[in-house]
């Protein structure tokens, strides 16, 4: 008996600690994710046009629920285990004063081929793949023993009103334990910036949108579906609404040099 509950402890340690490790890999994923939130964040400069090819499709690895793999799945109209889907908002305020032809809804009618980051957080790198389509690589994240390097495709539309940024397509490079991950999963993302832009009152509003369905491997398969869901919605919040307020805030601050910078907008 006193062996038994010894395996019990020991066996839910090990599950724990598993469940940490994903949850982990997820929020970095998250803030990967959430990178793609913003055209223009922190600084502007205009694209360097060379073209890259689309990034290399990895081989999609068998998922941990039997034999059913991704691949199995699509072809089945199969659906994932756990879904974890979280919006979130933001606004803040942008300077009044601003030169002649230099208003907020100049700075955010930009062509979409003038916006790149060019200071990013984890030394992420955004590069033009093709016409409005964006691929975004972070160099890999070190968490305890676990590498963590996402890749994702974006595309940016944008009409007067509004600059919308979508995603379907990440792969997560890194340690064994990562890269195990890949088809496994299926994530969505839609971030939409709108403006307002009045003599008294300029303002920049994002609202995004990230669900992510998962077939997770052992052993936190074994845990409840609900317990699986909110822990994931509360990681992806908290990454989503982190950087997303950065991101914003820093668009407003780039808005207001731009707009009574000669200087600045001539770059």
């Amino acid at each position: 008996s006193v062996t038994n509950n010894h395996c019990r402890s020991t066996y839910s340690m090990i599950c724990i600690r598993e469940l940490i490790r994903f949850i982990a890999v997820l929020g970095l994923t998250c803030e990967a994710m959430a990178f793609v939130l913003s055209p223009s964040s922190p600084s502007l400069t205009r694209l360097n046009t060379r073209q890259r090819s689309s990034p290399p499709k990895q081989p999609m690895p068998r998922c941990y629920r039997g034999s059913h793999s991704a691949q199995h799945r699509s072809r089945l109209s199969m659906a994932y285990d756990v879904l974890v889907n979280v919006q979130t908002s933001f606004s803040v305020d942008c300077s009044l004063t601003h030169d002649e032809g230099a208003s907020l809804d100049d700075y955010m009618r930009l062509p979409v081929d003038q916006y790149v980051c060019i200071r990013m957080p984890l030394g992420a790198t955004l590069e033009r793949v093709a016409g409005s389509r964006f691929n975004l690589t972070v160099p890999p994240v070190r968490f305890f023993t676990l590498d963590v390097s996402p890749m994702m495709l974006c595309d940016v539309a944008q009409d007067a009103a509004r600059v919308v940024i979508e995603s379907r397509e990440c792969v997560l490079r890194g340690s064994p334990y990562v890269v195990s991950l890949n088809g496994c999963y299926a994530l969505d993302i839609r971030t939409v910036f709108s403006w307002t832009d009045a003599p008294a009152r300029k303002q920049i509003q994002s609202a995004s949108r990230v669900r992510v369905e998962v077939d997770p491997p052992p052993p936190f398969s074994y845990f409840a579906r609900t317990v699986l869901e909110r822990t994931g919605a509360l990681a992806m919040r908290i990454a989503l609404q982190r950087i997303e307020n950065a991101f914003v805030r820093a668009l407003a601050e780039d808005y207001a040099r731009w707009a009574r910078d000669p200087d600045y907008r001539a770059r």
